[in-house]
């Protein structure tokens, strides 16, 4: 990758599997009606600990369910900064939180905040529900998500809007240009996602809305261990948007002989740490439930696959 600078992955740590939403897309990474609310204790403490020690990675995100509805969410990224510089978390951003709760979670030690907005119109919004809920229903929630989005920027944590490019161009750019007017002084930064079950088509809908903005590169780097690429633009009026390509890549050690491989769309997406009764669990595969993929992390911090990951063996 040429004048690519390389970024370092994050441990995600699901800290709830219950969500507030109710997406048909949703995977539900695994299996979240098993997935139990993290404790923040020094089990937990030291698991992750233990688990960012033999991985060499430094950074955590955050992640559900919905993670901004764990009860204790101050507490748990308080306890994280003493094991991290660099605290995220992926939210839907459908609770409202003020200005000033932002700004606690930022003294607490959370140094970046990710929207994930599907929809700009509640219409829109309502027909990715799975479970019937009124257009009013969808209307406070899109609201929500627009006001968080300005309340995070005044509380001064990094932020990024992420959205999804499906198949209609129309759509997309209709989407892609409300959030753009959400930003001032280039931010939060919008970021433009491929479809990973079409990303050919997806790439297409892209490259379209690059020029139909009249967007211009400015730089561009890659995730360590993986086949993700990001590159930033900036359109005609000033604004910043980044562009992030993923196809799936894999792990020799779980993904070489698996029989469902042809159809995974994900590959080795990381490690991610939930809480499954009484145990922590390191899971790298989101598809399956295997003992292979679905591991207790005292086990997995002793296994080959630590040293995979470490160093990046990756199959693209």
């Amino acid at each position: 990758m040429e004048n690519m600078t390389i970024t370092m992955p994050a441990i995600r740590i699901k800290l709830t599997g219950t969500c507030n939403r109710t997406c048909s897309f949703c995977h539900e990474e695994g299996d979240m009606k098993n997935i139990k609310n993290v404790i923040p204790n020094d089990d937990f403490y030291n698991c992750i600990d233990q688990i960012m020690k033999k991985t060499a990675i430094g950074r955590i995100m955050l992640t559900g369910g919905e993670p901004t509805i764990h009860p204790e969410f101050m507490s748990i990224v308080s306890g994280l900064s003493k094991l991290s510089d660099e605290i995220s978390v992926t939210t839907n951003g459908i609770k409202k939180i003020s200005v000033d709760e932002w700004s606690k979670f930022k003294n607490a030690g959370l140094t970046k905040v990710v929207v994930s907005i599907h929809d700009t119109s509640a219409k829109d919004l309502l027909s990715l529900e799975s479970v019937k809920k009124n257009l009013s229903w969808a209307e406070n929630a899109l609201e929500n998500q627009f006001n968080n989005v300005k309340n995070i920027v005044e509380s001064g944590i990094d932020s990024r809007i992420n959205i999804v490019a499906y198949g209609d161009f129309d759509k997309t750019l209709k989407s892609v240009k409300t959030l753009l007017n959400l930003q001032k002084d280039r931010v939060p930064e919008i970021r433009l996602l491929n479809n990973l079950v079409e990303p050919f088509e997806s790439q297409e809908v892209i490259e379209d809305i690059l020029k139909n903005l009249g967007a211009s590169k400015i730089n561009g780097y890659q995730r360590a261990g993986s086949s993700n690429v990001t590159n930033r633009y900036i359109t005609s009026e000033g604004k910043i948007l980044s562009v992030k390509i993923a196809f799936p890549y894999y792990l020799n050690s779980i993904c070489s002989n698996c029989p469902a491989k042809d159809k995974c769309y994900e590959g080795f997406y990381g490690v991610r740490v939930e809480r499954i009764m009484n145990e922590y669990y390191v899971r790298i595969c989101i598809y399956k439930q295997t003992t292979d993929v679905l591991i207790p992390w005292t086990d997995f911090i002793n296994s080959p696959t630590v040293n995979e990951i470490q160093k990046g063996n990756v199959i693209i």
